[in-house]
């Protein structure tokens, strides 16, 4: 059987105003979804070899967002939003 690999992407954007985020804070947050996520998987009868968890802490000061699109028959790309 190969080995499959499995990356769930979680990301989450704070509310203006919202409680500041702590690296030690958002840690144990991460550990928590990292070990719910494996529970989960084994219950569904996965076996997990093993997993990595990890997270990152942006500050955003501008985000802007741009989304490009191909145009039909055009092999231009249209900026959108």
């Amino acid at each position: 059987m190969a080995q499959r690999r499995i990356e769930l992407k979680v990301i989450i954007d704070l509310a203006k105003g919202s409680k500041e985020a702590h690296e030690v804070t958002i840690k144990k947050i991460a550990e928590e979804v990292g070990w719910t996520a494996v529970t989960l998987m084994e219950k569904k009868g996965y076996s997990i070899r093993q997993a990595h968890i990890s997270h990152l802490l942006h500050y955003v000061r501008h985000d802007i967002t741009k989304t490009l699109v191909k145009a039909p028959a055009k092999r231009l790309l249209k900026m959108v939003g």
